[in-house]
């Protein structure tokens, strides 16, 4: 079973397509944990819908505030702690997913320590959901850092994101701490990720160099 954690900040019709399309396409059982960091859209009377809904299998949690994304991954991780699932994914709330997406990054995590699908961003492809167009995270991480995988025992070594970098950097941070050769980007698991949709409201040039000086004055030790 996994635990999938998503925080979420405003734009409930992104949170609402990720959401159904997850619950749609996902092959395992799991347990959705959704981090609202402030919404003040529509954004809670969905997650109402879904508690009664999921029941047991859904989680809503609402930080004091607008946190940033890793605190919000934080706060979700604690509560995947106690689920205890053999699994635990972060997604970001602007994807949409093909059918049975988490099976070839649960095979993957028998090789590698974290793992990631394959995608297509920005304007959904005229051929979704086949994927021709489908590549590795165009950032060039070694990660898509919109949606990764691990083990909860990983997890747990890795520990929790710093949170002095509010928005930025936390995939950076995670290779760094897992190792690149400890990483994989599976072509046979597929989304598409809308790509910043959910952090438009952010003074991006700010928070960008301000986050850049958080990591590079970390110091990261591997697992």
């Amino acid at each position: 079973m996994i635990s999938i954690i998503i925080p979420v900040y405003n734009h409930a019709l992104y949170t609402y397509r990720t959401i159904e399309s997850l619950i749609e396409n996902t092959n395992s059982k799991f347990k959705l944990i959704m981090i609202d960091d402030g919404s003040t859209d529509d954004t809670k009377n969905y997650a109402i819908e879904l508690t009664k809904r999921l029941r047991s299998s859904f989680y809503y949690g609402q930080n004091e505030g607008n946190k940033g994304v890793h605190y919000s991954w934080n706060a979700g991780l604690r509560v995947a702690f106690n689920n205890n699932e053999d699994y635990i994914a972060i997604i970001n709330n602007d994807l949409l997913f093909t059918k049975d997406w988490d099976l070839p990054l649960i095979t993957a995590l028998n090789s590698f320590k974290l793992v990631s699908p394959y995608c297509t961003n920005r304007d959904l492809p005229d051929d979704w959901p086949q994927g021709k167009d489908r590549a590795p995270n165009p950032a060039g991480i070694d990660i898509l850092g919109a949606c990764f995988m691990a083990r909860t025992k990983t997890w747990r070594e890795i520990g929790l994101f710093p949170e002095a970098m509010k928005h930025y950097f936390g995939d950076n941070w995670l290779v760094d701490r897992v190792g690149k050769e400890n990483c994989q980007q599976v072509k046979e698991s597929y989304i598409h990720h809308f790509f910043c949709m959910t952090t438009t409201q952010l003074n991006n040039n700010f928070w960008f160099a301000k986050d850049g000086e958080e990591y590079n004055n970390l110091k990261i030790d591997k697992i």
